[in-house]
């Protein structure tokens, strides 16, 4: 009889244990995977957090503007390095280029130029934009690059070539 008490006994203590163990486990899969969606959200959050940043509050919602240049021409003349483009915004919110910082680069040294501060309304398209620099002046056919900054933080870059 002694030997059937020892027995039931440790039945228990096994049964006691693997019930610790399984509880155990389900509370560190519970803890470890609530970790981790904290963490994506975390993630998640801060990259809404940037995209409010450059985007424009347009009546309760957020828009933002998709810049986008395309060269029309490049000249040099005397040391005077002028290029017109043409300027899109397919994006839902206005940009404004702001006065005096686009930039040309020649030989890969970027100039800061004068242009006039330009609007660019939500859907507008062929906004011409002139960026003139003073600079060495370019070979004819060689690389035209250069960027316009946006009152939103955002550049829009361009390359061409010289004509």
């Amino acid at each position: 009889m002694a030997s059937m008490r020892g027995l039931s006994e440790l039945t228990a203590v096994v049964i006691l244990l693997a019930i610790t163990v399984m509880i155990g486990a389900a509370l560190y899969g519970f803890y470890f995977s609530s970790q981790g969606s904290a963490s994506q959200n975390a993630a998640s959050d801060a990259y809404s957090v940037v995209n409010s940043a450059v985007a424009t509050d347009q009546g309760g919602y957020y828009s933002s503007p998709e810049v986008s240049a395309t060269v029309d021409s490049c000249t040099s003349s005397g040391g005077s390095l002028v290029c017109t483009l043409s300027l899109t915004n397919t994006g839902s919110g206005n940009a404004e280029v702001l006065a005096n910082t686009c930039t040309i680069s020649v030989g890969g040294v970027p100039t800061t130029g004068a242009n006039s501060a330009t609007s660019l309304t939500a859907g507008s398209s062929g906004v011409a934009f002139t960026c003139a620099v003073t600079g060495t002046e370019p070979l004819i056919g060689s690389s035209a690059t250069g960027s316009i900054p946006l009152s939103d933080g955002s550049t829009v870059t361009w390359s061409g070539t010289w004509s």
